[in-house]
């Protein structure tokens, strides 16, 4: 039986999380755990007799306060720390795998065919490699070498992780049908350059692909496709990279070690997920005159390259082209936000940091081989065509 100590107690904790949201905002005291991964509530929607009798107000007032009353966060997380401790369960948007693996659910989604949000029909796939070929063939004219990366999912990595419970979900389609597969063959038959670092990073390795904690590369991982990019399409536009030795820390220097394990927005540290994360110190052997400037466009498996080639000075200027969000050239520091590819003026500048680079490097996440993720290749290749024809006269 229950002591009387331990009932009272569970009253009293039950009316706090039932009456703590509602004293908490009559008393305009907010969340004091903020949320990983998880906009801000910000200010509460604007009231206006249209919107009230339409209903929009209340639906929008109902969103907001669903994240901006009190203790908000402290509840989260203290549902996830509960779902975690006593069942070694996610959150929903970080899976624990079988081993302790942390996944982002959405890379498992495409890597097992449970959605159709990341498929694609052979005639969207053909006209997207059209327009790369379209940009090729204008790059290799201007004497600037060209590749496709294709990194890696987690999922397609440690499918022995995934939890059993996705084996029993409706798969729309079969692994020969995802996208990367179609993409790797649409390379093939157009004779564009590429690397595809899914196939690269499968099996044993000297040093982790991916960190427990995280859902992206290691630096590691990041090296080794670098390398494979010099060796077979960069040879003679890139420096030589390797590796002097690895460096072995218990607590990651790169917050994005630890990405994973920070969606799941717990209380308690990681040092019970934690892993040794090795950071390569690298070697860079320049060409004789080598001084040479790289653009890259892609998603966030970019960043761990980027950063290995910042760090290194492997060359005089690095752009990189961030989804559909930010122009940055990482030497000097400057950097553009944008809305969107459909301004003409955004698509002028990207289009004047690659005619200054003397190579060029489109990052695709496996789970993004649909569309590249953000629509920069048809943009790019659009851009071109209007080039020609206005110097055409046409």
């Amino acid at each position: 039986m229950f002591s009387k100590w331990f009932i009272r107690l569970y009253i009293v904790g039950f009316l706090f999380l039932l009456f703590a949201p509602g004293i908490g905002m009559l008393f305009d005291i907010r969340t004091t755990a903020n949320l990983y991964g998880v906009a801000e509530a910000g200010e509460p929607p604007a009231f206006s007799a249209n919107r009230y009798i339409s209903g929009e107000f209340q639906t929008d007032y109902d969103n907001w306060i669903a994240k901006a009353h009190a203790f908000h966060g402290d509840f989260i997380r203290l549902n996830n720390e509960v779902r975690f401790n006593a069942f070694g369960a996610g959150n929903g948007v970080t899976i624990v795998g079988k081993s302790g693996e942390l996944f982002e659910e959405k890379y498992i989604l495409e890597y097992r065919g449970l959605s159709s949000e990341w498929y694609q029909t052979q005639e969207k796939m053909d006209a997207l490699i059209s327009d790369l070929k379209e940009i090729q063939t204008w790059l290799v004219a201007q004497g600037k070498p060209m590749a496709v990366l294709i990194t890696p999912s987690k999922a397609s990595i440690f499918p022995e992780a995934i939890p059993t419970r996705y084996n029993y979900r409706e798969q729309l389609y079969e692994e020969p049908d995802r996208a990367y597969h179609k993409l790797i063959a649409a390379l093939d038959q157009y004779d564009i350059p590429y690397v595809d670092g899914a196939a690269l990073l499968k099996g044993e390795h000297p040093y982790p692909v991916f960190a427990t904690t995280s859902v992206h590369w290691t630096p590691y991982a990041a090296l080794t496709a670098l390398q494979e990019l010099q060796r077979t399409v960069f040879e003679d536009a890139w420096p030589t990279l390797s590796a002097n030795n690895y460096t072995v820390l218990t607590t990651p220097t790169d917050t994005e070690e630890l990405d994973g394990y920070q969606l799941l927005n717990l209380f308690s540290p990681h040092t019970r997920l934690e892993k040794s994360f090795y950071v390569p110190e690298l070697s860079v052997s320049f060409p004789v005159g080598c001084n040479k400037t790289v653009f890259f466009q892609g998603g966030s498996f970019m960043w761990k390259m980027i950063n290995l080639l910042t760090e290194s000075n492997a060359f005089d200027k690095i752009f990189s082209v961030y989804y559909d969000q930010t122009l940055s050239e990482h030497i000097s520091g400057e950097q553009i936000d944008f809305a969107s590819f459909s301004d003409s003026e955004t698509v002028s500048c990207l289009f004047e940091a690659v005619t200054q680079s003397d190579s060029v490097v489109f990052e695709v996440n496996e789970q993004y081989a649909s569309n590249f993720s953000s629509g920069f290749i048809s943009h790019l290749a659009e851009y071109i065509r209007s080039q020609e024809n206005a110097e055409n006269g046409i």
